[in-house]
């Protein structure tokens, strides 16, 4: 995993309140570096929903155990299933 850096934002009371809602499920820090890296990068929110689900099915896929005990021509069912979410177009 790579190395995170702090950086602080001050927020609208409102949305702070929406962020600590998040905070509850373990979820706000993903929805905010998402959200900010679809701006900076300048996706539109389609996109930036579609890259975000293939990099989170792409994540569950590597870490399941069967996919990786499974295999089919020296290569693991989460490395197969892995390049093909890896191909799609978002």
């Amino acid at each position: 995993m790579e190395k995170l850096v702090p950086y602080t934002v001050h927020l609208p009371p409102e949305l702070h309140r929406k962020l600590k809602r998040a905070a509850r499920d373990r979820k706000a820090a993903g929805i905010v570096r998402e959200a900010l890296t679809a701006y900076l990068d300048e996706l539109d929110p389609y996109e930036a929903g579609i890259k975000a689900g293939i990099k989170k099915a792409k994540e569950e896929v590597a870490t399941h155990p069967l996919l990786n005990n499974l295999s089919w021509k020296d290569e693991s069912m989460a490395e197969i299933v892995g390049a093909l979410l890896e191909n799609i177009d978002g």
